[in-house]
């Protein structure tokens, strides 16, 4: 198994070879640990993160680096339970139960996606593609608001309200003004069609016309 892994290590191009592999383990009958996890896990974990990895069999498992439910690497650096010394059951049983431990690391992948804005205090926004607008309790809520609207792409937070503004043209020095600026791109809603350019109108038009002429004959 270790010379499988070496070969996956140094030439990319095998690992097409494994593609249907459900977890990746670092080694059989090892110490799963040291440069089994400092490198050659870490380095699987970034190339792969679509799968469990495991540091090695036998083995107690991840104390960092996975998620605790899935086994699929978080981004973090790994670290085995054996290096640290930490017992699978003692880490279930601190975290209290299952559903615990859903609940955290629900949480974090929340935390890692969660809305954030670039802020901007006494910036304002003056644009034609104006949006709606909404009670707001700090720049921060404005900032969740604008992410929440599809159009929106900056918020600008003035005396409890979030303005919606649906481009990030028009930036003018404005007191007491905070805009949330997002990474959104512009994308502003059609604008709404108005009688006189209205299709079933023209219709409407022409058949009165053709009637007029039906009844002068």
């Amino acid at each position: 198994m270790l010379s499988r892994f070496a070969a996956c290590v140094f030439f990319p191009l095998t690992w097409k070879d494994y593609a249907l592999r459900a977890v990746w383990n670092s080694c059989n009958e090892c110490s799963a640990s040291g440069l089994y996890v400092s490198f050659v896990m870490t380095l699987v974990a970034q190339e792969d993160a679509s799968r469990p990895i495991w540091p090695g069999c036998p083995s107690k498992g991840w104390a960092t680096g996975v998620h605790r439910l899935t086994g699929l690497p978080n981004g973090r650096p790994l670290s085995s339970a054996a290096e640290a010394e930490v017992e699978p059951e003692l880490a279930l049983a601190t975290a209290g139960s299952t559903g615990a431990l859903a609940a955290a690391d629900g949480a974090e992948m929340a935390a890692s996606t969660a809305p954030s804005c670039t802020f901007e205090p006494d910036v304002g926004y003056q644009n034609p593609a104006g949006g709606k607008s909404a009670p707001a309790a700090s720049k921060e809520s404005c900032c969740e608001q604008c992410w929440a609207d599809k159009y929106c792409v900056v918020g600008v937070f003035l005396d409890k309200t979030c303005w919606m503004k649906y481009d990030n043209t028009g930036k003018v020095h404005k007191k007491g003004v905070v805009s949330c600026v997002t990474t959104k791109t512009p994308h502003p809603p059609p604008k709404p069609h108005t009688m006189e350019t209205h299709g079933p109108c023209k219709i409407a038009i022409v058949i009165r016309s053709r009637f007029a002429r039906v009844r002068t004959r």
